[in-house]
């Protein structure tokens, strides 16, 4: 089974693990894992915004050394998933998280995610 990280999910291993159950922490080390184009996104939004530091390195050393460290593959973001956020129930309105809804649903990965609005829609999660 393969899993589509949330982008709190990237922050907590790289920089407080204990926040992960350690059931989840053991499925993320020996399941696929995808990190979507659009948390790192959502990360340099909010570096920008000074509502994420990562502690003096940059976003791009940042993500390149989780890839590496955690074994993942990056996601891009497909026209199929931003027409499929259209079509999703209006229980979340955060965008980053309905297109990886949306990704999760057209790739059929599972969602590792402590939010628990997810559960409302048709998506497999993690916690």
């Amino acid at each position: 089974m393969a899993l589509l990280l949330d982008t709190h999910v990237i922050l907590w291993l790289e920089l407080d693990p204990q926040k992960i159950p350690s059931i989840t922490r053991k499925e993320i080390a020996v399941s696929p894992l995808f990190v979507s184009i659009v948390s790192i996104w959502e990360l340099a939004i909010k570096m920008r915004a000074g509502k994420l530091n990562l502690a003096e390195r940059s976003l791009q050393d940042f993500i390149n050394s989780f890839l590496v460290e955690y074994h993942c593959q990056l996601l891009n973001a497909e026209l199929d998933d931003t027409y499929l956020t259209q079509k999703l129930p209006l229980i979340h309105r955060d965008p980053f998280d309905r297109i990886l809804i949306a990704q999760s649903i057209n790739n059929r990965y599972h969602l590792v995610s402590a939010d628990r609005v997810f559960a409302a829609y048709p998506v497999k999660t993690i916690w």
